[in-house]
């Protein structure tokens, strides 16, 4: 079994499943293949017929079916269906911004939990967000750690509370997510 991450996302080959956050996405065996074709080429371009040959192991099918099935696993991605791109004559390629492996790096210096770790974790999360500033993710990283510094008092309180307070609803305005009751009295009562 490999399971091969890529952002969000672990494409487990062993069960031909894509999971995201330990939940299922659904897709279509050849849809499957597609994605993993572009995995297995990530940052360059596949044609048409590269893709027809590795995903459809050489079987007759059409350019449109390659486009339909494209599209599919677009869909599958959600928000990152924009990771894949298609020119003409070139083909699809699957582009993962640098920000990924920031974020990857900045979670794993916030587990530390100490305080060099976790400031080397806000920085980052705020390269992350200067590499790619339609993810929410990195900010949501960045409210989370000043919240932390806070809290433990390796930072001003009031200061990290503001810090947080602009991070975290930049990040609600990048993912679109509804406020719960407590999220909404927490932003605006202050401290």
């Amino acid at each position: 079994m490999a399971l091969i991450k890529f952002g969000p996302f672990c494409l487990d080959t062993g069960t031909n499943r894509l999971l995201r956050d330990s939940g299922g996405i659904e897709l279509r065996p050849k849809a499957f293949q597609v994605l993993k074709v572009l995995i297995h080429n990530k940052g360059q371009h596949v044609t048409h017929e590269q893709m027809i040959r590795d995903a459809w192991n050489g079987a007759k099918v059409s350019k449109h079916t390659v486009v339909v099935t494209t599209g599919e696993v677009r869909r599958a991605l959600q928000e990152y269906g924009s990771w894949i791109r298609y020119r003409p004559k070139l083909g699809y390629c699957l582009e993962v911004p640098k920000s990924e492996d920031l974020i990857r790096r900045a979670w794993s210096f916030w587990c530390c939990r100490t305080p060099e770790g976790l400031k080397t974790a806000l920085d980052c999360f705020q390269e992350a967000a200067r590499k790619n500033n339609t993810d929410p993710r990195p900010l949501e990283g960045m409210s989370l750690t000043y919240l932390t510094l806070g809290i433990c008092g390796v930072r001003p309180r009031q200061e990290m509370f503001r810090a947080f307070r602009k991070a975290f609803r930049r990040a609600q305005e990048l993912s679109r997510m509804t406020r719960n009751g407590d999220a909404r009295v927490m932003l605006e009562s202050g401290p």
